[in-house]
């Protein structure tokens, strides 16, 4: 399939990015179009029949191409809109900067680290089932009890998805308690690609290091992430040797990192560096208590809901009490009602 460029090309990037609120032409400089423009400045040239002949013919782009272009002006572009409406927006950045100020800034951290659950914090604790909460959410998808209203089941979307959680607690206990979690669930482990834990490596908190000396005993690959995940490269360095052109994307940061602990500002680069990573890709994030999506081809993510909280509570260990076996999906997830239904 191919595309006919037109001359009006300003035209179709208003169309493709200002009418989502999110390109501002006049915030582009020389460069940046240029280099936009220079992309078409040589037409294509096809032979004719004889073969002996060469013909220039009209500026086509293919699907590929316009992809790809459409990736590059991402790259591009600063700050953009994360989420697909501006009450979604206020309503995670507002609480994720409740938390931050409460739990997550250095100051409270210190504090904080007085308080211990076990062998960890208290704010950061760790323990098999604390986020199953996501296995029967994931379960829930998988099973096409979650219904997006416009898109339908989208179990197809996320069939053979790479898993990555970010802060996984590698030396806590067995290793990676809640991301084992995902390992062993039947329910959802055959529909995932690949499952990774991650943890940091820096003065003081050498995780990563005193696992590959001393450790190596998860069953699934442990990558190092920067304790500032906000550029897309190193979002792509997780994740593209299990990733295909098409890989979907699963993400999660629970009480563990770029949810707690980062400034508001550094919050929103996190989540556009994800969208510039994996632009092509169905995504879901599992950020904090919140169940976000962007689909591909979108640099919006959707709200589809909430978990329990029962995992981000900072001064109950609640999950230790429940159930798993019995939970019912409306239970383990709140939808977000004009989004998604749940089929029972």
């Amino acid at each position: 399939m191919k595309f006919r460029f037109y001359p009006t090309l300003f035209i179709l990037v208003f169309h493709l990015f200002s009418s989502a609120g999110c390109m501002k032409l006049y915030e582009w400089n020389e460069e940046h179009i240029s280099l936009f423009l220079g992309k078409f400045q040589n037409s294509k040239k096809e032979p004719e029949n004889s073969g002996t002949k060469v013909q220039e013919t009209n500026k086509f782009v293919t699907k590929e191409e316009f992809r790809k272009l459409k990736r590059d002006m991402l790259m591009m572009m600063g700050e953009f809109d994360i989420f697909e409406n501006q009450r979604t927006e206020a309503v995670i950045l507002q609480w994720q900067l409740n938390e931050w100020r409460i739990y997550g800034n250095l100051q409270q951290r210190e504090m904080h680290k007085r308080s211990r659950y076990k062998n960890t914090f208290l704010m950061q604790r760790s323990a098999r089932r604390r986020l199953y909460d996501h296995n029967i959410i994931l379960s829930g998808i998988f099973d096409d009890r979650i219904k997006h209203k416009k898109l339908g089941a989208i179990s197809s979307l996320f069939e053979g998805s790479v898993f990555i959680d970010l802060g996984s607690a590698i030396l806590y206990e067995e290793g990676a308690p809640t991301v084992r979690d995902i390992f062993e669930d039947k329910k959802v482990s055959p529909h995932l690609s690949n499952i990774v834990a991650t943890d940091i490596n820096e003065e003081g908190a050498r995780y990563i290091d005193i696992y590959n000396e001393k450790k190596q005993n998860l069953p699934f690959p442990v990558r190092e992430i920067n304790p500032r995940l906000v550029n897309p490269g190193q979002f792509l360095s997780l994740a593209e040797e299990f990733m295909n052109e098409t890989t979907p994307v699963i993400l999660r940061s629970c009480n563990s990192g770029p949810d707690l602990y980062y400034k508001p500002e550094d919050v929103k680069e996190h989540l556009r560096s994800a969208v510039r990573a994996f632009y092509d890709r169905n995504v879901l994030y599992f950020f904090a208590k919140f169940v976000l999506f962007k689909p591909a081809g979108s640099i919006h993510f959707e709200h589809l809901g909430r978990d329990s909280g029962i995992g981000n509570a900072h001064n109950s260990h609640a999950w230790q009490y429940v159930d798993w076996e019995k939970r019912e999906l409306n239970k383990s997830f709140i939808p977000e009602k004009l989004k998604v239904d749940l089929v029972f």
